[in-house]
């Protein structure tokens, strides 16, 4: 299990700093538009995932991992605003599937 701590917590501030609005657009269920602070909240909480995987020096599984191509692109760009963490690997979870049949 792994915690937010304060490493995750100012990682996850700075990249929020760096990309403040959801880069993908609002979530569409039965057409009704997904608020803007239900968007920006899974924007944030996403931020606290990829932070997380940065500080743990681990790769991010996720079914959409698009929603992180902004994050990692900042993280490319200016490596020093994380001091050293990156880069973010970002794995779609149909590859882990993909890997396991490989085998």
């Amino acid at each position: 299990m792994l915690v937010l701590d304060v490493a995750v917590a100012a990682a996850a501030a700075e990249l929020l700093a760096l990309v403040p609005d959801p880069p993908s657009p609002p979530k569409r269920s039965h057409q009704l538009a997904e608020s803007r602070s239900d968007r920006l909240a899974r924007w944030r909480f996403d931020t606290m995932v990829a932070a997380t995987a940065l500080v743990n020096r681990m790769p991010l599984m996720h079914n959409n991992p698009e929603d992180f191509e902004a994050l990692r692109t900042v993280i490319e760009i200016g490596p020093e605003r994380l001091g050293g963490l990156g880069p973010l690997e970002l794995y779609r979870c149909t590859w882990l599937a993909t890997m396991r049949a490989r085998r």
